[in-house]
């Protein structure tokens, strides 16, 4: 629906709109923004809400829609001319437009609708390359991110088909389709790549910037038939030395904040996992950056190119410099709190050049913005002659200030290749800067016009001495251009880049091993609809360097996808008789059929479980197949790490800190309430467990079919039946958390409310029947971290998530029948006994029981 005809509510008189038409036209006629919100509410449903825009290019730029709360609170925003689709918004929204002062705006179209964004992604992503970076240009901001622009625009021209998504945290929670320059480009959240990936297959993936959340995207995936093409930009392959990159002016001791010091040795893993890939190619700026990335890393890069970003020729065009233009010297930063800028080098060979004859005949022009402009520039506001333009230029703007000015000032303490100091000297500016960075690699040092860093005298001196000889200053003007034709022009930069796109071509060859007489492990996957996930898992068991060790039982549970199909690809190119893969087809019977499956057929030393959508970290699992050899633990204890796909989040789970690594204990004396003696949260779960192999056969238990939460069942069994345990340190497993319909949804929940009761009473059951042989401490363990929370958290999801007694009668009447867990309070608190006292005909006011509990309790 169009909604330009419903009325609306203006932030001020100053506003005029005027409906023409189809169209609606707005006027700020004030010197701030105003506000324009469409008064009717939008009722959203939990439904994914669509608003497709159309208007002119002036209305792109000044205008920005807006969704509001029912407090009339931004809570999302985007811009003029895209199709966006938006998720987990409020019941109930508004929508709003946001002009800025003095402008006037025309807006065609403006739809708002209820569809999934599936089909437009489906038409946009329709390429063979796909090229993901965290950001592009757009309207409001023509140069953000443009030198992959000017990349994309010669792939297109050359007929390299590729797709462009902007893949950021600013876009979880909405998918953006935009357009600039006539280049199509989505913007999106981090789960929709990672989701697009499984289900195309791409030749190549062109990466920019060695961002850890995007090496979290290729993780699962099956690429080992795609190129992927690392691009490297300067703090993501040099972050080791962000101690000096990203020291703040006027510090010598500067510490690098926790918050992403403690992200190195994820990067440094991602690092230096790919470059042992033979499909993988590192592309640094400068051969400066790549060694300094080596040195920092202490690795060698195995296929790595340098390729600079592109100084257009077009954009910056040489002309011959009037040698007036020798006194006039110009400074163009960035005023952000890093010393690697050397404003303050700038602004002292500014000051020491004031004490020289030249200084009154010379003009200096400082542009840039930034948090502490005034700050650096104080010293220079004295002179008549220095002008200072706190504001950033467009490139038209930059074009004419090179022609205007003949000196460009760029002191640098760390530079990869420094675009804006290549940009004037392809323009014909004599640039003064500093040695022992990447831009000597394009400005030639035989020139004479680099400086030592910190050596004020030696830049005043450089420029006192152009001052002062024309015709050096004009022969270094011809060589500015002439070295930087001849290292980052179209023909070495883009053209460049495009050969190393066709002509990489090299593929991972995986290899599936015949299986031992007597594997160590048998890791078994349970699969049901996985088709998109299962080889990128297998692949990961297939990497390791003992997998003739392994055992992967693929068990699907009668699949309706492709699950089947994928999994017999993966012994495409097997030619020996018995594969370590074995693949199992049977009709459907749940979860719990698989792993009973699984252990029947079993002939590994150790048992472990994988979801289809789950994968190993394989250097890990090369270190617990080493212990394993030699364990004999009937349990072997590793930690996980919990993979949020929607936020891009890593994290490492370690549940066992208090256990010395390698030791064996006795099942019976590991658990004292929490104490550090035993188990303090939790002890054996799916994703940290390995058993042994006859300890599972032996218990003689079959988990329930056709039901979830069955993992609970696999979990109390083991630990009833298992006498000694182990643990060891290893990040082993990785456990995918995000995908619509997981049981661990609040709506799957919902809908599987009678698989929880089941597998509840089914725990109570075996325990019951089991307690006289078990010790204190395990009766301890299973009462208290797996029995009891899962009845408890039955009764909370009857009395919470209905609004009828059905289910909470249901399963309070079948409880009934053992005392120890009915009357036990930290199963059946004051609201449980209040529905049993009414029989659960109030269990529609639960929230009210809830919200008087939390006053009681201030």
């Amino acid at each position: 629906m169009n909604i330009l005809g419903r009325n609306y509510i203006k932030s001020s008189g100053k506003l005029r709109v005027v409906r023409e038409k189809n169209k609606i036209v707005i006027e700020n006629n004030s010197d701030i923004k105003q506000k324009l919100i469409f008064y009717k509410s939008i009722k959203t449903d939990n439904k994914r809400l669509t608003i497709n825009s159309v208007s002119n290019i002036n209305t792109e730029e000044n205008c920005t829609i807006k969704i509001l709360n029912r407090k009339f609170r931004v809570i999302q925003s985007v811009d003029m001319n895209t199709k966006s689709f938006f998720s987990n918004l409020p019941k109930k929204v508004f929508i709003g437009l946001s002009i800025l002062p003095n402008a006037k705006i025309e807006i065609d179209s403006l739809e708002v609708s209820f569809e999934k964004e599936d089909a437009s992604i489906n038409e946009y992503f329709s390429g063979n390359i796909l090229l993901i970076c965290p950001g592009y240009p757009m309207v409001k901001n023509k140069y953000l991110f443009s030198f992959i622009h000017s990349r994309v625009q010669a792939y297109k021209e050359n007929k390299l088909n590729v797709d462009v998504a902007v893949v950021h945290s600013e876009y979880i929670e909405k998918t953006e389709f935009a357009t600039f320059e006539n280049v199509d480009y989505i913007r999106t959240g981090y789960n929709q790549i990672r989701n697009l990936l499984q289900v195309k297959k791409y030749d190549k993936i062109l990466i920019h910037f060695f961002d850890p959340a995007y090496f979290q995207l290729l993780e699962p995936q099956d690429l080992s038939n795609t190129q992927i093409i690392l691009y490297s930009h300067g703090t993501d392959a040099l972050y080791r030395a962000f101690d000096v990159i990203g020291r703040p002016y006027f510090v010598s001791d500067y510490v690098v904040p926790e918050s992403f010091t403690k992200t190195f040795a994820l990067r440094d893993y991602y690092i230096k996992k790919y470059n042992n890939l033979p499909n993988v190619k590192f592309v640094f700026v400068s051969n400066w950056a790549k060694k300094m990335s080596e040195e920092l890393l202490k690795i060698k890069y195995n296929n790595a190119e340098v390729i600079p970003c592109f100084i257009d020729e077009k954009q910056f065009p040489y002309t011959e410099k009037d040698p007036e233009l020798r006194k006039r010297v110009f400074v163009l930063r960035k005023f952000d709190d890093l010393s690697t800028y050397s404003i303050d080098i700038d602004v002292r060979v500014i000051l020491e050049l004031s004490h020289r004859k030249c200084f009154n005949d010379m003009e200096f022009s400082i542009y840039g913005d930034g948090g502490i402009h005034d700050k650096l520039v104080e010293p220079l506001r004295k002179f008549s002659n220095v002008h200072i333009y706190r504001k950033f230029l467009s490139h038209d703007e930059i074009k004419m200030m090179q022609k205007e000015n003949g000196i460009g000032l760029f002191a640098t303490r760390f530079d990869t290749q420094a675009v804006s100091s290549c940009e004037a000297a392809m323009a014909g500016c004599v640039v003064v800067s500093s040695k022992n960075v990447g831009t000597c690699e394009y400005i030639d040092p035989k020139i004479g016009t680099f400086c030592e860093t910190e050596n004020i005298i030696e830049y005043a001196d450089l420029i006192e001495e152009l001052y002062n000889d024309p015709k050096l200053f004009k022969t270094m003007s011809e060589k500015m251009h002439d070295s930087v034709m001849k290292t980052c022009s179209y023909k070495y930069s883009i053209k460049k880049d495009m050969d190393m796109i066709l002509s990489f071509d090299k593929t991972e060859k995986i290899k599936v091993p015949d299986i031992k007489k007597n594997p160590i492990l048998s890791i078994v996957i349970p699969s049901y609809n996985v088709g998109k996930y299962i080889k990128g898992g297998v692949k990961s068991l297939l990497r390791s360097k003992y997998a003739s060790d392994l055992e992967i039982i693929i068990v699907n549970d009668g699949s309706k996808d492709d699950t089947v199909a994928k999994s017999n690809e993966l012994l495409i190119n097997y030619r020996g008789k018995n594969p370590i893969i074995k693949i199992i087809d049977k009709e459907n019977g749940g979860h719990g059929s698989t792993i009973n499956k699984g252990i029947e057929i079993a002939t590994g030393k150790y048992f472990r479980l994988m979801d289809g959508d789950d994968y190993y970290i394989t250097e890990n699992l090369d270190k617990l197949l080493e212990k394993l050899k030699d364990e004999d633990s009937d349990i072997v204890l590793t930690n996980y790490i919990e993979d949020f796909a929607v936020t891009a989040v890593y994290n490492p789970t370690k549940f066992y800190p208090n256990l010395v690594p390698g030791v064996q204990y006795n099942l019976d004396e590991m658990y004292y309430n929490g104490n550090e003696y035993g188990f303090i949260m939790f002890g054996p779960l799916l994703p940290t467990s390995t058993y042994k192999t006859s300890i599972l056969k032996n218990a003689n238990f079959k988990i329930d079919e056709h039901c979830f939460y069955v993992d609970m069942e696999y979990n109390l069994v083991g630990y009833i039946n298992a006498k000694t345990v182990s643990y060891y340190p290893f990040d082993i497993y990785n456990y995918y958390l995000g995908r619509q319909g997981q049981s661990i949804s609040k709506e799957s929940y919902k809908k599987n409310i009678l698989h929880h009761e089941k597998v509840c009473l089914r725990l109570v059951d075996y325990y019951t029947e089991k307690e006289k042989e078990l010790s204190e401490s395990k009766k301890a363990y299973l009462n208290n971290c797996i029995i009891v929370p899962m009845c408890k958290r039955q009764y909370e999801l009857t009395t919470e998530m209905f609004k009828n007694n059905e289910h909470f009668i249901s399963f309070d009447r079948k409880l009934k029948k053992y005392p120890q867990f009915y009357n036990n309070t930290s199963i059946a608190g004051r609201r449980v006994k209040i529905h049993r006292l009414t029989n659960g005909h109030f269990i529609w006011m639960n929230d009210v029981f809830i919200k008087l509990g939390k006053l009681i309790r201030r």
